[in-house]
């Protein structure tokens, strides 16, 4: 199922899609909407690339390894490997804090709830595809 959102923080229509648990992918379903399904949106998708890329411009993230982004991501767990202070750490769960913070706007605008387990998942993968993308 895909349909056009107006997002009010974009001033533009984003689309949104359910998707197939396994891929994230969309799952071209013409159903009509229902509470147990999962979906990704055009907005939710870009906050979280941007906090991903965010954190990989802030911070030196080459040496986490990808447990360690992911505990970072999903759990808010500040890497071992991490080489800075507390006020650095605070700052880089700030970032994590705000990916989330948009992410959930995203969906209490777009679909009146916040995200599921599933499209957290999805999210959190998108972010870190981002923030491995600006390490390169």
């Amino acid at each position: 199922m895909e349909w056009g959102w107006f997002d009010p923080d974009r001033g533009e229509t984003t689309q949104w899609w359910s998707i197939d648990l396994r891929t994230g992918q969309p799952d071209g379903d013409l159903e009509p909407e229902s509470v147990d399904r999962s979906y990704l949106g055009e907005s939710a998708l870009d906050s979280a690339g941007e906090a991903g890329d965010a954190i990989a411009t802030s911070f030196a993230t080459g040496c986490f390894s990808d447990e360690e982004i992911s505990a970072l991501v999903l759990r808010r767990v500040v890497p071992g490997s991490f080489r800075g202070g507390p006020e650095d750490a605070a700052e880089l769960l700030d970032l994590v804090d705000g990916l989330w913070t948009l992410a959930e706007r995203c969906y209490n605008l777009a679909l009146c709830r916040p995200p599921n387990p599933i499209e957290r998942h999805w999210l959190a993968a998108f972010a870190i595809a981002a923030l491995r993308a600006r390490e390169v």
